[in-house]
């Protein structure tokens, strides 16, 4: 079952200095993307993403089906290599996180926890007070981190 999660963003956190924002365009993005995800979602339940079809996915971020890919917001953890990855995408007074993905011998040292409030950090410099996610009711790892850093079941 596909649940939708929300939290309003009120404070700053510190986080880890290995997080950048990432500024590829185009093939490049397209190429990265198709190459990154299967890996930081490797085993994951995802609702909208299969990891080993990743061009379905790719291909309806681009075409713009789950938003204005234009307005979107990616972030990723360098750690020999890309570790953990963030994609969302801006909407009018939030942003939708679509993707958080940690690279499978990464899991469990906080690289999510990480980007979560790096992002967060981000959108209250952009005037964003709320972020709202989607997650499997099964993805009982990601639901923990998202309730743990105070994201609320909004629609199940």
């Amino acid at each position: 079952m596909r649940l939708t999660l929300k939290k309003e963003i009120t404070t700053t956190n510190e986080v880890i200095e290995m997080i950048e924002h990432l500024k590829m365009e185009d093939d490049e993005l397209k190429s990265f993307l198709l190459n990154t995800l299967p890996v930081v979602m490797e085993d994951v339940i995802d609702p909208d993403m299969d990891p080993n079809k990743p061009e379905i996915y790719v291909n309806n971020l681009f075409c713009n089906r789950l938003g204005d890919f234009k307005r979107r917001y990616i972030i990723t953890i360098t750690n020999n290599g890309i570790s953990a990855l963030l994609l969302g995408i801006r909407k009018d007074d939030y942003l939708h996180i679509l993707t958080v993905g940690v690279k499978k011998d990464f899991r469990r040292n906080q690289y999510g926890e990480e980007l979560l409030k790096f992002c967060m950090n981000d959108m209250i410099n952009e005037s964003i007070s709320k972020v709202v996610l989607n997650t499997h009711s099964d993805n009982v790892p990601a639901l923990n981190l998202y309730k743990k850093m105070g994201f609320i079941i909004i629609e199940e």
